[in-house]
């Protein structure tokens, strides 16, 4: 599920209790690697009151405004094929000009980042 925030929503943000399972961070990350237009990926600990019940692990995928409707297809279709029966991981897209993405990057929970030479 791609999970769209609206400005001005209180979010909590951090490093989770439990880290997602190395072999789905090890596979998103290799998805990640497939798509040039992603700039960098975290998968904080996340809350947004007025959106989810409970905390969660999200992904989030930095990449410009233009791009993301195309990536984010593509990398929820193949995320999605990594998760158990009843699993799931919200995708949370951001524009690297993001007022959010210090905060999200303080997590310490970065788990992909592009080179610059690479862009």
């Amino acid at each position: 599920m791609i999970l769209r925030v609206p400005a001005g929503t209180k979010i909590f943000l951090g490093a989770p209790a439990h880290a997602a399972d190395p072999l789905v961070q090890r596979s998103v990350v290799q998805i990640l690697q497939t798509v040039p237009e992603v700039v960098e990926a975290h998968l904080p600990q996340c809350y947004v009151p007025s959106m989810m019940t409970t905390a969660a692990q999200v992904l989030v995928i930095v990449a410009h405004k233009k791009e993301f409707e195309s990536v984010l297809q593509y990398v929820q279709e193949r995320v999605a094929r990594l998760l158990t029966p009843g699993g799931h991981l919200d995708i949370w897209p951001l524009p690297p000009e993001s007022a959010l993405l210090p905060a999200v990057r303080a997590a310490g929970c970065r788990i992909f980042e592009r080179r610059p030479q690479d862009r």
